[in-house]
């Protein structure tokens, strides 16, 4: 886990970025602190008017979302992306995966990104051995480890002066994956740190595992798992299967993606972009996704309200993260207010690369814009 080292510890935010990844519209800055791999996206001529720390799913990384990060800097957000253990090269020499994110830093569209990719094809980092070295660096982490690594990216934020400290708001977004690790942090966190956090964005949330569509068996056995959570473990016709199925995934397999990949977007040039960039992922560990399948569970069962201002949004179908779970997961009782839209006609895994991305966009800067003005009501 990256911590601070003690409670004056200087945030890694108060120190020159190591490097600034230029782009059409807006640099972003690069920290390299410690093992962490951190983007910082901020208004042009403006004052940042809140922090937004951002995470992204499985198998991807955090310069896939610049363009959004981009857009919500235009509406006068500070924006932190980060790379998670085993993602986005991190955990490989750094100069080997920054011209990867210097592509996507610079790109106004994927047909001009998967150019660009074209024009680097044969460095290291597209070589069978980068992609086994970054299999390896996953095999190390579970989910805990991602939660212990928001959890101190968040503390640099608000002990950082250059980023406001505990005096400008900050709110939580996670797409996919991230969207989990963003809610289980929320619980995590409560009350000691409910404070800090003015809102949390879910963009179509892993809150619920799905068998790969086309494959009737797998999203039987996956949806009777997941319908038979509850089952008390002395049952044994669920108990059995249950911990069998959790025993095979013990045994330390790889995964692949690549089944996903039609799914990200009804965009081709998306799809392709993501297929052609070295460092997403084409497998992953059984270990691993156990792990997350368990969290999944945990945040299920959990009972006490949500405690922050919540929105989710949902495509109408997807074929990769169960949309079902999202909906699922909005009936739950929340704290603050709650809100849930759903993107008619839209059928895509990466809603921000989809053709929803608009609305979307929308919905998200009008939400936050409407948090930041009830904050200003009640400080008057």
């Amino acid at each position: 886990m990256s911590t601070i080292t003690g409670p004056n510890a200087r945030s890694c935010f108060d120190r020159d970025p190591n490097q600034l990844l230029e782009g059409e519209k807006m640099p972003v800055a690069f920290f390299h602190w410690g093992a962490e791999f951190v983007y910082v996206i901020e208004p042009k001529d403006q004052p940042p008017i809140a922090n937004i720390l951002y995470s992204h799913g499985l198998t991807d990384h955090a310069a896939r979302h610049f363009p959004t990060a981009k857009c919500l800097a235009e509406a006068g957000y500070r924006v932190i992306l980060f790379d998670l253990r085993g993602h986005g090269g991190q955990g490989q020499p750094i100069e080997q995966s920054l011209p990867i994110k210097e592509v996507y830093a610079s790109s106004e569209s994927a047909s001009q990104g998967i150019e660009k990719l074209d024009e680097l094809h044969g460095q290291p980092v597209f070589t069978k051995r980068f992609r086994e070295e970054r299999y390896r660096a996953l095999k190390k982490n579970r989910f805990g480890d991602h939660l212990d690594q928001f959890t101190a990216i968040t503390e640099q934020i608000t002990r950082s002066e250059r980023f406001g400290g505990d005096q400008l708001p900050l709110f939580l977004v996670g797409h996919s994956l991230g969207a989990l690790i963003c809610a289980e942090s929320a619980w995590l966190w409560h009350p000691r740190s409910s404070a800090r956090i003015s809102g949390i964005i879910t963009l179509n949330p892993a809150f619920r595992p799905r068998g790969r569509p086309g494959n009737p068996l797998e999203k039987i056995t996956i949806d009777s798992f997941w319908v038979s959570r509850g089952a008390p473990l002395w049952f044994l016709p669920v108990s059995l299967p249950r911990g069998g199925f959790k025993t095979l995934f013990d045994v330390g397999f790889p995964i692949g993606t690549a089944w996903g990949i039609p799914w990200l977007s009804e965009q081709q040039d998306e799809s392709n972009l993501y297929e052609k960039d070295p460092l997403t992922l084409d497998a992953v560990p059984s270990r691993y996704v156990k792990s997350i399948v368990s969290q999944m569970e945990k945040t299920d069962r959990r009972r006490t309200p949500f405690p922050h201002d919540l929105l989710i949004i949902l495509p109408e179908r997807d074929g990769i993260t169960s949309v079902q779970g999202g909906l699922d997961f909005a009936r739950k009782p929340c704290t603050g207010s709650s809100s849930l839209v759903r993107l008619d006609k839209i059928c895509a895994h990466d809603l921000m690369r989809s053709e929803g991305r608009s609305k979307a966009r929308q919905v998200v800067t009008s939400w936050l814009g409407d948090r930041i003005g009830e904050r200003t009501e009640k400080t008057k």
